[in-house]
């Protein structure tokens, strides 16, 4: 099969191909003049770079909300198997550790499961039910650690919906274009490039 190369990116090209595939470039203008094409090709735009960074940090995000998952069923398993190895005995338990225990464990292991679907609202329920514990509970300074190292899938969960809206917002000069005005738009109309209403 003939091929063209882009002398603008590179990319091989189906030889009857009128623009290159990947920067859309006319391709028979590119190749009669290369002297044109050679300064272009070496300054490259936040445009064709753009789609590079976009799926580096969606994939970055990909790994990291795996991560946060992954380490909330292990932390979830850990509050079950502690819970099952000390026998908990709802009698023995003081109102204020009652409401301890509603923030930590409890309110954590909620704001995990529902960081699954709401990474936003379930990482800032862990995040926040950690902090209601060190005011409500008493924490020992080993114990405050060890209860920071059960929620950081919360930390990761939100540091995920954070990378989430950041990625999502659209480079405006680019992707935000202003509507035209209805006179515009009545012209195309009389020129024959829009259908009658």
């Amino acid at each position: 099969m003939d091929v063209v190369i882009c002398p603008k990116c590179g990319i091989e090209n189906p030889a009857n191909a009128m623009n290159c595939r990947n920067c859309r470039i006319n391709l028979r203008f590119a190749l009669e003049h290369p002297d044109q094409i050679e300064g272009a090709k070496h300054a490259a735009t936040p445009r064709d770079e753009a789609p590079t960074q976009q799926a580096a940090s969606q994939g970055t995000l990909t790994v990291l909300r795996w991560i946060a998952r992954i380490l909330s069923l292990f932390f979830i398993g850990i509050f079950i198997l502690m819970f099952i190895g000390e026998g908990f005995d709802p009698a023995k338990i003081t109102p204020r550790e009652w409401v301890s225990l509603l923030f930590f464990p409890f309110g954590v292991v909620a704001g995990m499961i529902l960081a699954w679907w709401k990474e936003g609202l379930g990482g800032a329920i862990t995040v926040a039910s950690l902090l209601a514990t060190s005011f409500v509970g008493d924490v020992s300074s080993s114990g405050g650690a060890h209860m920071v190292v059960c929620a950081s899938p919360g930390f990761l969960f939100l540091f995920c919906w954070f990378l989430s809206k950041v990625t999502e917002m659209p480079n405006h000069k680019e992707r935000e274009m202003p509507p035209e005005p209805p006179a515009a738009l009545a012209d195309k109309e009389k020129e024959g490039y829009l259908p009658p209403n």
